[in-house]
């Protein structure tokens, strides 16, 4: 379990025993003392940072729980592309491109309801024991299109862990299975983003925040790319309210192997057409003050300085790039190269699978293809595709078949 963190519910006994041995495993994120003499057990738990309460009821651990769950989803979803500088711009961090590209072909892609039914499947698959989520599912698919794709992504249910965690670990599978909503999700935002701008909403520059925490080896990363370009590879949420974030910052550091970072981004909408939006009235919560950024959305940093003297304390200055930023018009023609313009763009999803080491998902989807075209060019295309994937996995004569197929 080296991708996935763990929370921990013990008793107060056994967890005197339990804390000691497990406490510095990387992958606990956080304990909860579950006990019946709560005086008793806050004693010796203070002396361990990564337990986050002691409780004598269940209800008060479930309370505690989504709280940090909420943190750990902020600490998690950064992505500190330390190559992406105008000196190393032909080593471009793969992550950046891969979400990029992986980005663009969906926007393409015309999905059906088929598509939704398959994301609901392996949804109810992957929560078979939660009750609570199966019922999130139950409503999400009755009811996807009553409400729009912002309001689900902020609602307290499987979508929003779901999908960072994908983006996070590069899940292309998963990352394609809900790619339907990615995309609405997308779209909703280059929407709003228009009208929000044409209402004057955004009409002279303005800051955002977001504090987190951040290992002390991605912290080290992080300052070597000074001055340089960083992507956070999801839909990126921020504050325009620097105190609120700086608390988050601030709540970091009671984890010991965390670094607090404040984020203070600069945002100049004459200079940048990269879409954000205000969420107030269209989240979960109405009353929210959150700007989201669209995925994969770039910003150079400039200072990385303490805060408040504290060395475990850090703000970082950055601003959002402008469209005339060199580094990232060359990263434009990297992303343009790698997306054929002359296929469809099921075929470019196919292709960028195979680049990615994906040749059974490619295959699948060259399959499926096959089944939904009539068309003697794109099939003599789909076989010389699947013979391809074929001929990588070391299958000759099955490639080769497929290679005279493309020819008849």
């Amino acid at each position: 379990m080296t991708d996935d963190k763990i929370c921990m519910v013990v008793s107060g006994t056994l967890g005197e025993q339990i804390v000691p041995r497990v406490h510095n495993m990387s992958q606990v994120y956080a304990i909860f003392v579950f006990c019946a003499n709560k005086t008793r057990h806050e004693q010796w738990a203070k002396d361990w940072s990564k337990i986050k309460a002691v409780c004598t009821d269940v209800d008060s651990i479930c309370h505690v729980l989504r709280k940090v769950i909420q943190e750990s989803e902020q600490n998690t979803f950064i992505t500190t592309n330390e190559n992406l500088t105008h000196k190393t711009i032909n080593k471009l961090d793969s992550s950046y491109m891969y979400i990029q590209i992986l980005k663009e072909i969906l926007l393409t892609i015309k999905f059906s309801e088929e598509h939704m039914k398959e994301f609901i499947y392996c949804c109810r698959e992957q929560f078979r024991k939660n009750n609570h989520e199966l019922d999130n599912i139950e409503r999400f698919e009755r009811e996807y299109h009553k409400k729009s794709p912002l309001w689900w992504y902020t609602c307290e249910c499987f979508l929003y862990p779901m999908i960072n965690r994908a983006l996070r670990l590069m899940d292309v599978d998963m990352i394609i299975k809900m790619g339907f909503f990615i995309a609405d999700l997308d779209r909703q935002i280059q929407q709003l983003y228009s009208t929000q701008l044409n209402k004057n909403q955004f009409n002279k520059h303005f800051m955002v925040y977001r504090g987190q925490g951040l290992s002390k080896e991605d912290f080290e990363h992080l300052k070597k790319n000074e001055g340089g370009l960083m992507s956070f590879n999801n839909f990126l949420f921020t504050s325009m309210n620097y105190n609120d974030c700086l608390k988050f910052a601030k709540r970091a550091m009671n984890t010991l192997d965390l670094v607090g970072i404040q984020f203070a981004m600069s945002i100049n909408p004459s200079r940048s057409s990269v879409p954000f939006v205000s969420v107030k009235d269209v989240s979960y919560y109405n009353d929210s003050d959150d700007i989201i950024f669209s995925m994969n959305t770039v910003f150079r940093i400039h200072t990385i300085k303490s805060i408040e003297k504290n060395n475990r304390l850090f703000q970082v200055d950055m601003e959002l790039t402008s469209d005339t930023d060199k580094d990232l018009q060359v990263l434009g023609d990297r992303i343009r190269e790698e997306i054929s313009l002359d296929q469809n763009e099921w075929c470019k999803l196919g292709h960028f699978l195979c680049k990615m080491g994906k040749s059974d998902k490619a295959r699948k989807i060259y399959e499926t293809m096959l089944e939904q075209t009539n068309d003697d060019t794109e099939k003599g295309y789909i076989y010389e595709q699947i013979g391809l994937v074929k001929y990588n996995q070391g299958e000759y004569d099955e490639a080769l078949k497929f290679y005279k197929k493309s020819l008849e």
